[in-house]
């Protein structure tokens, strides 16, 4: 799994604008760019979204909007914000706002074979995005190091 993507900017002379690189601890990885024949700089990309409410579905936005695959893992109740604000046709603009384009999966953390099949997942994915309260991936077998 990838740690961060930085923005490498424009650079004088340079043909490529707006590129990214993923990073790990052991040095860059990956470079896309946009252009003309790929206008979403981060195709190809995979992304896992265990995050709920809003900075997190927010920020799986912002990256399928760039390009990215992104993977939604909900509860089995469903994401909490399935029911919040103002309804249409049975479906909540706030939520599908904040998930547009993502694939939804469930998966049941306190299940056995929950936590695998999240491992399993993550294994073919580039990054993670997750913001539950501090200790709850670990307890779950799904700290940084466990993946």
């Amino acid at each position: 799994m990838h740690e961060s993507i930085a923005h490498s900017g424009y650079s004088e002379g340079s043909t490529t604008r707006g590129a990214f690189v993923l990073r790990t601890p052991g040095g860059r990885l990956r470079l896309t760019t946009a252009s003309a024949g790929n206008p979403h700089p981060l195709a190809g990309i995979r992304v896992l979204d265990l995050s709920r409410v809003l900075a997190g579905p927010f920020a799986g936005r912002m990256l399928f909007d760039l390009g990215a695959e992104v993977v939604k893992l909900e509860p089995p109740e469903g994401d909490v914000t399935r029911g919040w604000g103002r309804m249409r046709h049975g479906i909540s603009g706030y939520y599908s706002q904040q998930n547009s384009g993502k694939r939804s999966v469930c998966v049941d953390l306190d299940a056995p074979g929950g936590p695998a099949l999240v491992r399993r997942l993550a294994a073919h994915t580039d990054l993670l995005i997750e913001n539950f309260r501090p200790g709850v991936m670990a307890r779950h077998g799904l700290a940084y190091g466990d993946l």
